[in-house]
């Protein structure tokens, strides 16, 4: 019969490091200072803790007292703190300045309800506080406390858990911290309550059975005619109360004989969690079911490293041919659905992974395992020598924390156990540069688990909730800056999300394949060991790797010379340039064209146009500011059409600005007038003025329609003998008009010096509406 170890309790979040072949947990951000902060769960370092004490556990009846410790290694502002006791205690005195409520709908270990203490503490860089209170024993059971810390980050900047398993007894000398070895609980039948699958988008796959336990040899003379079964299903329940359906989960029929029991057959649970085992050998046997949390690809173990198995009541003397239904069970001790938690967490995972194996290209599926106990205190983390993955106790609970460390498992199967050595890497933090290598194994697991719940945050424990895709450059996430590049696990998992998904973030991210189809096919195809070695990989495979997904990296910034397109007039919106931005577009016609950008209100934006991908052929530079919209033009009247790079780069100022290409596709004749329609984003409308001669006058005026439109108007000309002319600033115009302000038509006039073809810009500095161009 499988044991259950007793466990050191929690009585703080507090661990030793760990061997250099632990593969550590994700982790979210932090404050600047992050050298700061080594309070260590695992190899996660944290800036807050929380422990929590009981050195006399009180017998049914009795009071004791408790104390909770707060400590902070940064300014981390005012946090929430939250004190639970499970059904088993009550408050007899909270710490002081908490209030005191009865929450229900609690975890199973907890008793399904408990009586929080919540407060507020301002917590400080050094600062350590005592909570102390007074806890009165109710009911007999063992059960955790737990207690958490969250701030306004929601990360490791400002949030911890700890947890601390008590068993209370009848009297004195049966309550103690921790559990004491017992039995597993048999199964038993539960209340009539809704069932649902708890990741419903994901498709059931069956495992098989293949590495399910071998039946024993039964002699042909003690075999019935009759095929006689058992029948029913297998659930559990999670930290929401919610009952969901154990999938693949291994059931074996057993019967009892006068040498001992006999395996008779094994088989899996469906989607349902339903399974119907049948032996003809069966018949007239005192027979039970056994639920093992073991199949051929995964198992959940104890500390003595032994699978999770649940065994039914007997049945006895089954009739033969007979079909029993034992009904709906499920294990009867609610410490221990969080094991049956974390096998259907990984079996979400298995159901959204490729292939038969964890490794699609494997014939001979590894089984991973996860070592979790009740009062576990090592994890999370995933061992590459042992294949097997650590759980603390309450791990089970956040779904990111057991799939994030299967995606560690997974890549060392897929590497053929070759999994890339990590430097930088303990601690690292999701939003901090750690090293590329360790950037790209974590956040490839960030990005793993994201995939399997088609849920684009990294959720780690309470409070503990960071999104993955949406923080860009110059982005925070509540006072949380983030660090830029390919050396950042949580850029890398942001990359990964917007190339496969498509849900277009704004200003970058307008590409998504629909399906990880590709990037796990590369990743299946080489062994990368930093996410630019992978992006290579993936050229190397065929798969697309220019500008527009290069756009999906670029918004989690990480820049492999991107080149934003620029499409023919639209004018895009971006922020700030924190870092410049470059841009790219072809000529396509045989007139004046023009690109533009105009800033936010008090900032200088400058504007450089190169002739090549290199940026190292500059063309020409607009640098006038600030409040003044910056371009540049090209005559492709006289220079080839081709392709061009634009760079727009912050000087002063902050804010978002906008940038649009203009390519002329008309002429301007005398005594003529065109309708512009410009937006309110759009910037530049481009016309061409032909058939000129020397002292020939041109007068143009632009005229809007709206009190809110403000316009500029530039004449440019070009000298066939000086090609460089061919590409020219604004501040090269032969002739301009503006300054009349909002709803003010503006007029320039210019006597030609030469024929050929000038190129008319008309800027709109704000407003939308419709301008008349006209040419006298």
């Amino acid at each position: 019969m499988l044991l259950r170890r007793s466990i050191l309790p929690v009585v703080a979040v507090v661990i030793a490091a760990l061997a250099p072949t632990v593969v550590p947990a994700a982790h979210a951000a932090q404050p600047g200072n992050v050298e700061k902060c080594a309070f260590v769960q695992g190899e996660r370092a944290h800036c807050v803790q929380v422990g929590i004490d009981l050195p006399t556990v009180p017998e049914v009846g009795g009071t004791a007292a408790i104390s909770v410790e707060v400590a902070a290694q940064a300014d981390v502002g005012e946090v929430a703190v939250t004190v639970d006791l499970p059904t088993t205690l009550r408050w007899d005195r909270a710490p002081e300045g908490f209030s005191t409520a009865r929450v229900t709908g609690a975890s199973p270990e907890a008793g399904g309800a408990v009586e929080r203490a919540s407060g507020a503490l301002k917590l400080h860089s050094g600062q350590k506080v005592s909570l102390t209170g007074t806890v009165v024993a109710v009911a007999p059971g063992a059960a955790p406390v737990r207690a958490a810390v969250v701030g306004a980050t929601r990360g490791q900047l400002d949030t911890a858990s700890g947890s601390l398993a008590v068993t209370v007894g009848a009297t004195r000398a049966e309550s103690f911290q921790g559990y004491r070895e017992a039995e597993v609980n048999a199964a038993t039948a539960g209340p009539a309550v809704a069932v649902t699958r708890a990741t419903p988008h994901l498709p059931h796959k069956s495992v098989g059975t293949a590495g399910l336990a071998k039946p024993a040899e039964i002699p042909a003379d003690q075999q019935a005619q009759a095929l006689t079964c058992v029948r029913g299903s297998w659930r559990y329940q999670d930290q929401n109360s919610q009952w969901h359906p154990s999938a693949n989960f291994q059931v074996q029929l057993w019967r009892r004989t006068f040498v001992g029991p006999q395996l008779l057959t094994s088989d899996i649970t469906d989607e349902n969690g339903a399974y119907r085992v049948c032996s003809t050998a069966a018949a007239g046997a005192d027979v039970y079911v056994r639920f093992v949390a073991e199949n051929g690809k995964w198992s959940v173990v104890d500390g003595d490293n032994d699978p999770y198995a649940f065994v039914s009541r007997d049945i006895p003397r089954i009739g033969n041919g007979a079909t029993v239904d034992l009904g709906a069970l499920n294990p009867v001790d609610g410490n221990l659905m969080r094991a049956l938690h974390a096998f259907d967490e990984v079996n979400d995972a298995k159901n959204w992974t490729p292939g038969d194996c964890w490794d699609a290209r494997h014939t001979n599926c590894r089984v991973v395992q996860f070592r979790w106990t009740p009062t576990s205190t090592e994890g999370a983390f995933y061992r590459t020598e042992q294949n097997r993955v650590y759980l603390r106790a309450d791990d089970p609970n956040f779904r990111s924390v057991v799939v994030h460390e299967l995606g560690h498992a997974v890549m060392d199967e897929v590497y053929e156990d070759n999994y890339p050595r990590t430097e930088n890497c303990s601690p690292h933090f999701l939003h901090r540069i750690s090293h590329q290598t360790c950037a790209w194994t974590e956040g490839f697991a960030d990005w793993y688990q994201a995939a399997v719940f088609n849920d684009p945050r990294y959720v780690g424990g309470p409070g503990f909730e960071v999104p993955l895709e949406t923080p860009t450059w110059g982005s925070t996430l509540g006072t949380e800056n983030w660090d830029n590049g390919d050396a950042v696990e949580g850029r890398v998992a942001g990359a990964l999300i917007d190339l496969a998904d498509q849900n277009p973030e704004r200003y970058w991210d307008s590409y998504g394949e629909g399906a990880p189809n590709r990037l796990w096919e590369t990743f299946l195809n080489h062994r990368s060991t930093t996410f630019n070695e992978y992006w290579r990989q993936r050229g190397q495979d065929q798969f697309d790797v220019s500008d527009g997904p290069q756009g999906s990296l670029y918004q989690s910034t990480i820049d492999y010379d991107y080149r934003n397109p620029l499409a023919d007039n639209q004018a895009l919106t971006r922020p700030e340039p924190t870092t410049p931005h470059n841009y790219r577009f072809r000529t396509t016609t045989v007139f004046w064209s023009a690109v533009a950008v105009r800033p936010p209100t008090g900032a200088r934006y400058d504007l450089t146009v190169f002739g090549n991908r290199e940026l190292n052929q500059q063309l020409a530079s607009s640098t006038l500011g600030p409040d003044i919209v910056n371009f540049v033009a090209i005559d492709s009247n006289r220079r080839p059409l081709g392709e061009y790079f634009p760079q727009v780069r912050a000087v002063s100022g902050h804010g978002e600005y906008q940038i649009q290409l203009a390519q002329g596709a008309s002429q301007l004749p005398p005594a003529s007038s065109a309708q512009i329609a410009m937006g309110a984003n759009d910037v530049v409308a481009v016309r061409d003025v032909c058939g000129v001669t020397p002292q020939q006058r041109i007068t143009l005026t632009a005229t809007p329609s709206d009190g809110g439109q403000d316009a500029e108007l530039f004449l440019l000309a070009s000298n066939p003998d000086q090609p460089a002319s061919f590409v020219q600033n604004r501040a090269a115009a032969v002739a301009q008009a503006g300054g009349q302000g909002p709803g003010q038509p503006e007029t320039l006039t210019h006597e030609a010096t030469s024929t050929g073809c000038y190129g008319v810009v008309l800027v709109n500095r704000g407003g939308a509406g419709v301008y008349t161009l006209s040419r006298a």
